[in-house]
């Protein structure tokens, strides 16, 4: 039995908690301002601005760091650069630029000139210094403090002049004093030179913050440390969404269930919106189409209205599921054709052949005549069958018509005014053939539609005195040959 297609994630195909799921499950959801919608560009969009941001921020840090960034190891420095990397890589996804990542690589390539010693000497000079001022103890760092921040001249003693100029300055620019310092410091209290983030610029530490800003709590933990492919993570992501869905779509194609119109709609969109980051999924609004045939209604009258089709053997068995699909649609929609080109045709000529003064006059006296009497009596019980049918369906396209279903593909939406004209011509054609005594008592043609026998009885004295037909039979008297031979293929048709 066909059912509405249910995820492998328990959630109904196509619904906002489907998609809630399966986005919060593929890291994108953490980024979206509706985690129930597919709106991935604007998602990635919002990302990085957030990226542009916090950028910001770490240029500000390396920036103000950058005379001690040739301390810090190479390996943190590179930790920080391909994250940077990453984050350019994800703006790229969505054709962002960011303007301050070639500045901040600049900086940890230690290719910035924010990044080189005041002095132009080389780190190993200064690492030399750095060694002779921890010999001397604390008092070398004082001297080298005073000198640095007050001058040479404000130091007193002759003996630490005399230790600065031979052991640490040799003769090189006092600039070189304020680099041995900054590196001296770094070495003893490198919180001095915390980010904003209230961490060393380029530590463990510093990094993971910065990807908590930016990736918040629940995909940080999918993406953190992967610096570099945090763009080819995301991509995976959104692959894997796509993969998830089209992997539900054959399986409710292999299962004939459906997806209901709003879903389908929501799919949709979903190709289109996934398509917009670069990834597109073969066929996939064909897949979404094959399943979007559920029409809707209430699962009562639409199985009373099988089992009534299936009682006249008009074309292929429906099952009796109460859904109503396409192959329902379709035979309903073969069943209404006939209806309105062939048989409503045919009980409207009936109906002037039986309303005729002449039929009464030659009645007895024709074969044809006598034939035709006998071939309507027998045909007032299938067309009452075929009566109960459209009424059945009647009832199915009010339930639809009321519903909020998109049914606009629908044979049954269309049926307008065809029930209504249907059953006026068959009353019509079932009491004029009791007032020509071609059939008995009315309470013996099928109890099912027991409403339009009544109605017949009560049409069967004005419909047997007109002479509606009288002109038509003197005009075309070949007309009972014609109808004799309807009447053969209707009755072969419900056989």
């Amino acid at each position: 039995m066909s059912k509405e297609l249910v995820g492998g994630n328990g959630y109904t195909v196509g619904s906002e908690s489907y998609f809630k799921y399966i986005n919060n499950y593929n890291l994108v959801g953490s980024w979206m301002s509706d985690a129930t919608k597919t709106d991935y560009k604007g998602a990635l969009e919002g990302l990085s601005s957030t990226i542009n941001k916090v950028m910001e921020q770490i240029y500000n840090d390396l920036n103000k760091d950058g005379p001690i960034m040739m301390y810090i190891s190479s390996d943190k420095r590179k930790n920080l650069l391909q994250c940077i990397n990453g984050f350019e890589s994800i703006c790229k996804m969505v054709n962002r630029s960011n303007t301050r990542a070639s500045e901040c690589k600049k900086i940890l390539e230690l290719t910035a000139s924010v990044t080189k010693t005041l002095s132009k000497e080389t780190e190993s000079k200064i690492l030399e210094a750095v060694r002779k001022v921890r010999q001397k103890g604390s008092s070398g760092k004082s001297t080298l403090e005073r000198a640095v921040n007050r001058g040479i001249d404000s130091i007193t003693s002759n003996v630490d002049k005399i230790w600065l100029a031979q052991e640490i300055l040799q003769g090189r620019s006092v600039l070189f004093l304020a680099d041995v310092l900054r590196k001296l410091n770094y070495d003893t209290n490198s919180s001095m030179y915390k980010g904003s983030n209230g961490y060393t610029a380029c530590s463990y530490e510093y990094i993971k913050n910065i990807e908590k800003q930016i990736f918040g709590n629940i995909a940080f933990s999918k993406l953190s440390g992967y610096y570099s492919t945090y763009a080819e993570k995301i991509k995976a992501a959104l692959s894997n969404i796509g993969t998830t869905i089209k992997a539900d779509l054959d399986t409710g194609k292999r299962m004939n269930d459906y997806i209901q119109s709003a879903s389908a709609k929501r799919l949709r969109v979903f190709g289109v919106e996934l398509a917009k980051v670069g990834i597109t999924i073969y066929n996939f609004k064909n897949k979404v189409d094959l399943l979007d045939w559920f029409i809707g209604g209430s699962i009562t009258a639409i199985i009373k209205f099988q089992k009534a089709y299936n009682t006249i053997r008009f074309g292929s068995l429906l099952m009796e599921d109460g859904v109503y699909g396409a192959k329902t649609d379709g035979e309903v929609s073969s069943f209404i054709g006939y209806v309105t080109t062939v048989l409503a045709p045919m009980m409207d000529d009936l109906v002037k052949a039986l309303s005729s003064s002449k039929w009464k006059s030659t009645a007895i006296a024709s074969n044809k005549y006598k034939i035709l009497a006998e071939k309507s009596g027998k045909i007032v019980t299938n067309l009452g069958y075929i009566l109960y049918v459209l009424e059945a369906l009647q009832i199915v396209k009010n339930d639809i018509s009321d519903s909020n279903t998109s049914v606009e593909r629908s044979t049954v939406v269309r049926l307008g005014g065809i029930i209504t004209d249907f059953t006026a011509t068959l009353l019509a054609t079932m009491a004029a053939a009791k007032a020509v005594a071609l059939i008995g008592t009315v309470t013996v043609i099928n109890p099912l539609v027991g409403g339009a026998i009544v109605a017949a009885t009560a049409l069967a004295t004005s419909i047997a005195s007109r002479k509606v037909g009288e002109d038509f039979l003197n005009e075309r008297p070949e007309l009972v040959d014609e109808i004799i031979e309807k009447l053969n293929k209707f009755e072969v048709k419900l056989s």
